[in-house]
């Protein structure tokens, strides 16, 4: 199911992240690339590597999009 709803997905990257206790990766999120695009350049979220020098693929939550999946 794709969303562009900011808060669907951040309360989507929490549950993943407590629920299984590693990082969601980008092609998991339910829209598409210019929406992560978007999210990342808001502030909302950040991606990161697997390893040093590898491609951004894990995304995280900053403390914005944290207080945005707690919102109800």
């Amino acid at each position: 199911m794709r969303t562009d709803n900011p808060y669907d997905i951040c309360r989507r990257i929490k549950r993943h992240h407590e629920k299984n206790g590693y990082p969601l990766k980008r092609i998991e999120l339910p829209c598409d690339d210019a929406f992560v695009d978007k999210l990342v350049k808001n502030g909302v979220i950040e991606l990161h590597a697997l390893y040093e020098g590898g491609p951004q693929v894990c995304v995280m939550l900053t403390d914005k999009g944290l207080r945005m999946a707690n919102r109800r």
